[in-house]
């Protein structure tokens, strides 16, 4: 009885073996150039560091941890991290990004840690996050991010750290955060003007946040008091006015330009009608001047015809001899 246990545990452990050599066959021969791969419980870890890449390999479906640091990207395209739904680690820091596309990341359900800092991004659009509910710690530390534009970061959940540090930030939104009810840290330097006025106030009311003027150095926004910015409401409705202003102007403007193509069209065809008419006007008189007049013509003879017609209708009804009509008769024919 105890060799018989003993045997079926050797056979166990033979098939576990087995089953582990197998995977790893298929992950290897799945596994990107330049690239290691190596199988855990929860997936492929796959490892391209310091590979002087230029193109984003294709991705193991099945990876658990990608790490692409320190190679020579500069842009990901859309769809480039597309289902990968046991994904919870991405290293993208130290390359030399300068644009992500729309929709790079989707249906990356359980992304936890995305790691972007150390590139060379200029402005993070709208939405470029949305696919991602699941995302927690963000990293966009030390780019040249200058621009964030309204709802950047908005349906993010889970979303807990922020950073944002060793940036050029000279305008975000008070709209850039949205339906982020769980963020706690937000590292974050921009430029402490009017323009930036309205998010700063958001920020003094969660008065949570490390938010430093990168203009003022680098002094805690919630050391500032607000009477620093006393006249930013004049200068903000002076450049909400000029927005105003410049919309009708533009907007009157393109009417005017419709206008006047109409009219000119317009115009046009009346001077074409003119010029053929004068080309044309020899003619057209001489048609008038062959129209016959004389007694004997068929025009003439339709005419006498018409009006004794006339006549006899009109007889049928009056039968008076000295009545206008015979006068009319007789004065015709």
């Amino acid at each position: 009885m105890e060799t018989l246990r003993r045997m079926n545990t050797m056979y166990c452990n033979i098939a576990v073996v087995l089953l582990i050599i197998t995977v790893s066959v298929v992950v290897v021969v799945s596994c990107p150039n330049k690239c290691t791969c190596n199988t855990i419980m929860r997936g492929v870890i796959l490892n391209c560091t310091n590979q002087g890449l230029t193109v984003i390999p294709n991705i193991p479906s099945d990876s658990y941890k990608i790490d692409l640091t320190r190679n020579q990207f500069t842009n990901i395209k859309r769809f480039t991290f597309f289902n990968i739904p046991e994904l919870n680690f991405l290293y993208l820091n130290g390359n030399e990004l300068e644009n992500i596309e729309e929709k790079s990341f989707v249906l990356l359900d359980r992304l936890r840690h995305l790691y972007l800092h150390d590139n060379s991004l200029t402005t993070i659009s709208q939405g470029l996050f949305r696919d991602l509910p699941d995302l927690y710690i963000l990293r966009l530390q030390n780019n040249k991010i200058s621009v964030i534009e309204p709802y950047a970061f908005t349906n993010l959940p889970d979303l807990g750290r922020v950073f944002l540090e060793y940036n050029s930030i000279s305008l975000i939104s008070e709209y850039s955060f949205v339906n982020v009810s769980k963020l706690y840290i937000l590292n974050l330097e921009l430029v402490c003007n009017c323009q930036n006025f309205p998010f700063m106030t958001w920020v003094k009311q969660v008065s949570r946040y490390d938010v430093t003027c990168s203009d003022r150095n680098h002094v805690e926004l919630s050391n500032l008091h607000m009477c620093h910015f006393k006249d930013c409401d004049t200068q903000l409705n002076d450049m909400q006015t000029e927005s105003t202003t410049l919309e009708v102007t533009t907007e009157t403007t393109t009417y005017a330009v419709i206008l006047g193509s109409v009219g000119g069209i317009v115009g046009l065809s009346v001077i074409v009608v003119v010029v053929i008419l004068f080309m044309k006007r020899t003619s057209i008189l001489k048609k008038f001047k062959d129209i016959p007049k004389q007694k004997g013509s068929a025009l003439y003879e339709n005419e006498i015809l018409l009006d004794h017609q006339v006549y006899q209708d009109l007889t049928l009804v009056r039968r008076d001899n000295d009545s206008p009509y015979d006068a009319i008769h007789n004065f015709i024919t």
